[in-house]
C-alpha cells in the first residue's frame, strides 16, 4: 500500500538595502517607548528654567508636581536615568526652543529630556551621535504596501519636522503614535488620523529582529511515502522588506480537507532570515494519513506567537493529494 503525495508553489518579492547594527525586537522597542510615556517625576521651582538662545530664558511648560512623560527637551536624547538623575540633581526639565539662533544644535547645558528623533533613537537603542529627523530617515526602509502594513514600532517621518512611533489602532481604525511633541511639551501617547499622516512617510528601522516578513518563494514540495512511513516537505524562505526577522522555530502543520488539524512535521528551531535574505528548509513526519485531500501549511514562531507563512497568491499553504498505488 503506497500514498502519493506532491505539490509545488512559488513566490516572489520585491527587494531593498539593509545596514549594519544590532537587532532589537518589536516588542522591546515599545517597551522602551512605553516607559518614556509612563515615566513619572516631579517638578519643582529649580527644573523650570532654562536658556534658549543668547541670553534669553524661556519657562519650561510645566508647573510643580508630579508629571507624567518624560519633558520635551529641543535637541535632546536623555536616557531615564540621566533624566531622573538631572531633574533630582536641579537640573532642567527640557525647554520650549526649537531654534537654532545662538546655539549648536543640542547644547542644552544642564537641561534634560528628549525630543521626538531622540525618543525614537532611544527606543532603537541606536547608539552614537544624536540624530535628527534626517537620520531617523537614513536608518530606516519606507513602507511601501499603505497603512495596512504599519505595525507597532514602525514610524511616520517628516524630515526636518517631526517623527512618531506608531503603536496600534484605536477603535475606529485611526493611528495611535507615542511621540515627543509641542502638544503638551513632553512623551505621551494619543490618537491622530491618517490624513494627520498623509505629509509623512511610513518608514521602519531597518534592524528590527521581527521586522521581516518570511515568505515562501520557491518549491513548497511534499515528498512520495507510504502509509505510516516517513515523508518530507520541503521549501526556501525569503525575507522581501529590507528587514531582518529571526524565527524561533518554522514547522509545517498538516490540515485535513476540513481544516482540521492533524499534526506537525518536525520542527526546524531557529531560523535566522537576513534583508531579502533566504533559508531552506526540510522538515519530516510520520505519513500517518488516509487517501484524501490535505494541506501543507508552513508556521513559523516569535516568541509564544505562531502565524502562517504566505505562499503564492498570498494564500497560506499547499493542497496535495494522497492515494494508493
Amino acid at each position: 500500500m503506497r500514498l502519493k503525495v506532491s505539490a509545488v508553489v512559488a513566490l516572489f518579492l520585491g527587494t531593498l538595502s539593509i545596514q549594519a547594527q544590532s537587532l532589537i525586537t518589536r516588542e522591546r522597542v515599545m517597551q522602551n517607548t512605553r516607559t518614556f510615556r509612563d515615566l513619572t517625576w516631579t517638578m519643582s521651582s529649580r527644573n523650570a528654567k532654562n536658556a534658549c538662545y543668547a541670553t534669553t530664558w524661556v519657562e519650561t511648560p510645566f508647573a510643580s508636581g508630579s508629571i507624567t512623560g518624560m519633558a520635551y527637551s529641543w535637541g535632546g536624547m536623555s536616557s531615564i536615568s540621566e533624566f531622573t538623575n538631572g531633574i533630582a540633581a536641579s537640573g532642567y526639565a527640557g525647554n520650549r526652543c526649537t531654534d537654532l539662533r545662538g546655539n549648536p544644535y543640542g547644547y542644552r547645558p544642564n537641561t534634560y529630556g528628549v525630543d521626538c528623533s531622540g525618543l525614537t533613537q532611544q527606543a532603537f537603542q541606536y547608539g552614537g551621535t544624536k540624530l535628527g529627523t534626517y537620520g531617523i530617515r537614513s536608518i530606516t526602509n519606507p513602507i511601501t504596501l499603505g497603512t495596512a502594513d504599519m505595525r507597532s514600532a514602525d514610524v511616520f517621518v517628516k524630515a526636518g519636522d517631526h517623527v512618531a512611533v506608531f503603536s496600534n489602532r484605536d477603535q475606529s481604525g485611526n493611528p495611535v503614535v507615542i511621540e515627543a511633541s509641542a502638544t503638551d511639551w513632553k512623551v505621551s501617547q494619543r490618537s491622530r488620523t491618517w490624513t494627520y499622516f498623509s505629509a509623512y512617510e511610513k518608514r521602519r528601522y531597518y534592524n528590527l529582529q521581527d521586522g521581516g516578513i518570511g515568505a515562501i518563494d520557491q518549491g513548497e514540495a511534499v515528498s512520495p511515502a507510504r502509509l505510516w512511513q516517513w515523508f518530507t516537505t520541503s521549501f526556501r524562505l525569503r525575507e522581501g522588506t529590507g528587514s531582518p526577522i529571526t524565527y524561533d522555530d518554522v514547522t509545517v502543520a498538516i490540515l485535513d480537507s476540513n481544516g482540521q488539524y492533524k499534526f506537525d512535521l518536525q520542527h526546524r528551531g531557529l531560523t535566522y532570515l537576513g534583508a531579502n535574505g533566504t533559508a531552506s528548509v526540510t522538515v519530516g513526519g510520520n505519513a500517518n494519513l488516509l487517501p484524501g485531500w490535505y494541506k501543507a501549511v508552513a508556521r513559523g514562531r516569535i516568541g509564544p506567537t505562531w502565524s502562517d507563512l504566505p505562499v503564492a497568491g498570498g494564500t497560506n499553504g499547499v493542497w496535495f493529494y494522497v492515494s494508493y498505488f
